[in-house]
């Protein structure tokens, strides 16, 4: 067999090279050989989608007649990541407990904290991030927060924003709060739940790309969680990212990586306070 030849009608290495020098010019992600069954499984969906026979018609298509809108579901395709409500839930007891903190600090007056996902996915973190902010806000009536969520694939983003759920997503969210905020479809065989008005208010969705995007919308953000996304990024990438993040935090903002994510070595920016959990040197 040759070289370049697809197995079994699957990508060629010239068009898997295409794909990756592509996704990492345009979004820092890097696709490597061991990812190529990835990207072939989740590129076939939109080859069917589009009718064509096979993988090697549709990066054709794509790439030789430059369909810029295809290119950007592409993208979508290849960069959506998993999540979960309340995953890894150490990080929201850290985050529960600073902002009490800061509450008993103000002694009364008000309190107002701005959050920042990065790398938001379809909502489930920001979700999970209202849900925690709303019991606090119910105890603190002189809490008050904003959130703001933003994913590169604007296909999760419309889906974060719709707020809607398969009944079996919302398992770790516990019966008392869904029971206060969630609301369940009016047709029981749909099994859908909606997120409430009170999580949905605080919440501002919005496309970004941390690789070149700006990111002078998002100043003085006290809490910025990026988790499981940094992994896809080179370690170059890693540091750019990282220098803007700690450019947009607070002087003493928190930075949430994922389980599996560290800050480069050496780092003078942050104070290593927990696995995954950074605070902002002055």
């Amino acid at each position: 067999m040759a070289i370049n030849s697809p197995v079994a009608g699957g990508l060629t290495d010239r068009e898997h090279a295409r794909i990756a020098e592509y996704v990492e010019s345009l979004a820092g992600i890097q696709l490597p050989a061991h990812k190529r069954s990835l990207i072939e499984t989740r590129l076939r969906k939109r080859q069917k989608h589009l009718g064509f026979d096979t993988l090697s018609q549709y990066v054709a298509a794509v790439f030789d007649n430059r369909d810029d809108n295809e290119l950007i579901m592409l993208v979508d395709a290849l960069t959506t990541n998993k999540t979960e409500f309340f995953r890894e839930p150490m990080h929201f007891q850290v985050l529960e407990q600073e902002i009490v903190e800061r509450i008993r600090k103000a002694n009364g007056g008000n309190v107002r904290v701005r959050i920042w996902s990065a790398g938001c996915s379809s909502g489930e973190e920001p979700y999970t991030l209202s849900l925690v902010c709303n019991e606090i806000q119910e105890k603190h009536p002189n809490f008050q927060f904003d959130i703001f969520a933003t994913d590169i694939s604007v296909t999760v983003l419309r889906t974060a924003a719709r707020g809607v759920y398969p009944e079996n997503r919302i398992g770790p969210i516990s019966t008392m709060l869904r029971r206060k905020y969630l609301y369940r479809s009016r047709d029981p065989r749909k099994r859908l739940v909606k997120m409430g008005p009170e999580l949905r208010r605080p919440i501002r969705f919005s496309s970004l790309n941390l690789i070149s995007d700006d990111f002078r919308t998002f100043r003085d953000i006290d809490f910025l969680l990026c988790r499981n996304v940094m992994i896809y990024f080179s370690l170059e990438d890693r540091k750019r990212i990282i220098d803007k993040f700690h450019r947009c935090l607070t002087s003493d903002g928190l930075l949430f990586l994922g389980h599996s994510e560290t800050l480069p070595e050496r780092t003078s920016q942050f104070q290593h306070m927990m696995p995954t959990v950074y605070r902002k040197l002055r």
